[in-house]
């Protein structure tokens, strides 16, 4: 995992992610990009469960397959976290 540094997490809410695993991937125009697969803890449940996203997006998913409410966003501060992948943060 080169992309990011040793030790990063980021914290969304009382949420911590960790990322596991970093992947290439090709987007459909043919052009690359990297996927980060994400390990948190549902705030709803406490089991744990992983994420996929890209280096760039909205915000994390909050909760779990079992506990995820469809059309109903946690909301935080999105300014933040996009700092925090951007390493502007601590």
């Amino acid at each position: 995992m080169s992309v990011l540094p040793r030790g990063f997490t980021v914290i969304w809410g009382d949420q911590t992610y960790v990322p596991i695993s970093i992947q290439a991937h090709v987007k459909k125009g043919g052009s690359l990009t990297n996927l980060i697969t994400w390990e948190t803890e549902c705030p709803s449940c406490a089991k744990q469960f992983t994420l996929l996203t890209g280096m760039a997006f909205k915000s994390p998913r909050r909760r779990c397959d079992a506990c995820k409410a469809p059309g109903r966003k946690v909301s935080q501060d999105k300014k933040k976290f996009r700092k925090q992948i951007e390493g502007v943060l601590p």
